[in-house]
């Protein structure tokens, strides 16, 4: 009997523990307090427009573009954008 209470015990903190790391890997990064509205909309419009690669380095994008943050802040940014006018729901 004692083996059967430690073992649903066991089974309960690994399950609990599987759920906690889970929940906590799944919640994107807020990197949009991090990056201006301004640079983020300049990045988004010069990423449309690749035809003007040779700024990319003066303007520091291919290095802000590396960060995992910015990442998600420019595609967060974009989604925002395209709901403002009504390409996406």
């Amino acid at each position: 009997m004692k083996w059967l209470i430690g073992l649903v015990t066991t089974g309960f903190v690994v399950l609990v523990t599987f759920v906690v790391l889970a929940v906590s890997f799944s919640q994107p990064s807020d990197g949009m307090s991090s990056y201006s509205h301004s640079q983020l909309d300049a990045d988004r419009v010069m990423t449309q427009q690749m035809a003007v690669q040779t700024t990319m380095p003066e303007s520091g994008m291919l290095q802000r573009s590396m960060d995992t943050g910015y990442l998600n802040a420019l595609e967060q940014h974009v989604q925002q954008f395209n709901r403002m006018i009504g390409a996406t729901p």
